[in-house]
């Protein structure tokens, strides 16, 4: 949840005020972007603009909470790879002996979008809110292939 809000607070404030300055070292407002730098932001939100609208959401609208779910996951991911090779052994759980600790790390992280909607709350989530709804936060991330856990 930690990377999702850092991620946010970066992305939205990009994306929200098309700004791509802060203020330098004298406390003046200076541009810290290249050119290729904006490019290249534009172009990813792009490609997740049409990856969730793919799914029938409305990528744009839903593009600040897509980027923050999926860099999220990546910070996530990075620490936990970073603390496995500390490790001594690999951690087996009882009743998932056959999951290695990437898939228990991925299945871990699936769970937790897991819900059932209540009547109409999907539709109203698809049409008017800003994350997309459970099941794609999760099954969205090109980054990592999921493992099935619902």
């Amino acid at each position: 949840m930690f990377g999702h809000e850092e991620e946010k607070k970066w992305t939205k404030h990009q994306i929200l005020t098309h700004s791509r300055s802060k203020r330098n070292a004298t406390g003046e407002i200076s541009n810290w972007w290249t050119e290729e730098t904006k490019q290249i932001f534009e172009n990813k939100s792009d490609c997740f603009v049409k990856q969730y609208n793919k799914y029938g959401l409305d990528g744009r609208r839903t593009l600040v909470e897509n980027i923050a779910d999926n860099g999220g996951l990546q910070q996530a991911y990075t620490a936990f790879l970073s603390w496995k090779e500390k490790q001594v052994s690999n951690i087996k759980l009882p009743k998932l002996e056959e999951y290695s600790i990437d898939q228990l790390f991925f299945i871990a992280y699936g769970s937790i979008w897991c819900i059932k909607y209540a009547p109409g709350i999907l539709n109203y989530t698809i049409r008017e809110a800003e994350h997309a709804p459970s099941p794609y936060r999760f099954s969205s991330s090109k980054s990592f292939p999921p493992p099935k856990v619902c």
